[in-house]
């Protein structure tokens, strides 16, 4: 069993569901560390035999299940993880109310126990057990506090985790020109650092997009919305597919799967040509 405590689902469950297609829904959800951290999202994107669209439909279920999960907890208020928990069905007491809880059915038990220890009909000495009560009530505020701890520790690391940057840019890289990306990529390509190399070129041909103002470059976004807008643009010159380019870039960069030299030879004549068209239809 398992608690979504992210509050970060909700709002990848509408980009993907906004996606354009069932390829680019698939590129978000790899692109969202949130996703990449949960164990059944991350195996349905790496090991799942479907096809992009039923992938797509389990991780739409995935997504709205857990940003369900969500509302239920505050990230300023750790009692709302104890809250969280005592509400779960695996700590419902089945003969007690709805609203009743697994805490309260435990201390009215607590309250009965004294008369229960002892067998029926037996004549033995009257012992005080009052003292199994308050050992009881000392574990189960145990139990409570430690559950507190590791929701706020969980708390501390999501958030940590979620100042991190999964667009095509970190928050804390500095701002390079398209010139500088293209010096960058033959950097890379020199120190056997392909992959870097592989995205300093994808960067260069969305920065080429902005130059010939097809589509604005958002350091913020991810490559599958820069795709997205790419192609709702009134200005990408007619047969111009880039979406090639952005699922050969997910697949290196996101999925850390290359194939060295390559994949850069390959991305710079991607770029080579983009910049003709480019060129060719602002002429």
């Amino acid at each position: 069993m398992s608690f979504a405590w992210s509050s970060d689902f909700a709002s990848l469950a509408k980009r993907v569901h906004a996606a354009p297609t069932d390829e680019a829904a698939i590129g978000i959800v790899r692109s969202d560390p949130d996703a990449l951290n949960d164990p059944d999202i991350s195996s349905e994107l790496n090991e799942s035999g479907s096809s992009d669209k039923e992938t797509r439909a389990t991780l739409q279920s995935m997504l709205e299940l857990r940003s369900m999960n969500e509302g239920a907890v505050s990230k300023a208020d750790p009692s709302g993880v104890v809250k969280q928990i005592k509400n779960s069905p695996f700590y419902s007491d089945a003969g007690v109310a709805e609203g009743s809880n697994w805490l309260g059915a435990a201390l009215e038990r607590l309250k009965n126990l004294r008369f229960n220890m002892r067998p029926p009909n037996v004549d033995a000495p009257n012992v005080n057990l009052s003292w199994i009560t308050y050992v009881m009530w000392g574990a189960l505020a145990a139990a409570v506090g430690f559950l507190i701890f590791l929701g706020v520790k969980h708390f501390s690391w999501k958030g940590q985790l979620a100042r991190k940057a999964k667009a095509v840019l970190e928050d804390d890289e500095p701002e390079r020109t398209l010139d500088e990306w293209l010096k960058a990529a033959d950097e890379f390509a020199a120190q056997g650092a392909y992959r870097e190399a592989v995205r300093a070129l994808y960067l260069a041909c969305l920065l080429r997009f902005d130059e010939h103002r097809v589509a604005r470059f958002d350091r913020h976004e991810t490559n599958w919305e820069h795709l997205s807008r790419i192609h709702a643009s009134s200005r990408r010159p007619a047969g111009l597919d880039f979406g090639p380019p952005t699922k050969a870039f997910d697949r290196i960069w996101y999925g850390k799967r290359t194939e060295g030299m390559p994949d850069v030879d390959l991305f710079r004549n991607w770029y080579l040509g983009l910049s003709k068209t480019l060129k060719e239809g602002s002429a």
